[in-house]
């Protein structure tokens, strides 16, 4: 017959080494979903022997929570694309972008918020 003392100390035990089970299993377990993300990262991007097409986005309007207006230039193309949660429908196709078309938007004024906080930073740097 065993005493109580050494069947607490065995319950301890067996308490501990399970603990030891479960904490050897969590821990596998979070390596292995960080050798999978990168993986993925490493992997993952884009698909090899496929030239990537140059685009970009050169103007966003929010036209309701979940839907936009956007402007892309794929190559020498212009794109007016709706874009909503499950779809994203070609509304029109622009001319392409004059040279001076987009320095004319580059050299606008900026607006009288940008003004100000222009005038805030340099007043902080010269003090």
């Amino acid at each position: 017959m065993t005493t109580p003392a050494v069947q607490t100390s065995t319950e301890a035990v067996n308490s501990l080494a399970l603990l030891g089970k479960v904490s050897v299993v969590l821990i596998l377990t979070i390596l292995v979903i960080l050798a999978c993300a990168w993986m993925f990262k490493r992997f993952g991007q884009g698909y090899s022997g496929q030239q990537q097409i140059p685009m970009r986005v050169l103007s966003v309007l929010n036209v309701g929570p979940k839907e936009k207006v956007v402007v892309v230039q794929v190559d020498d193309q212009r794109l007016i694309l709706g874009v909503a949660p499950g779809s994203v429908t070609a509304l029109s196709e622009l001319s392409p972008a004059n040279p001076e078309e987009i320095q004319q938007t580059r050299s606008a004024p900026p607006s009288p918020f940008a003004r100000l906080l222009k005038s805030r930073q340099e007043g902080k740097s010269s003090s």
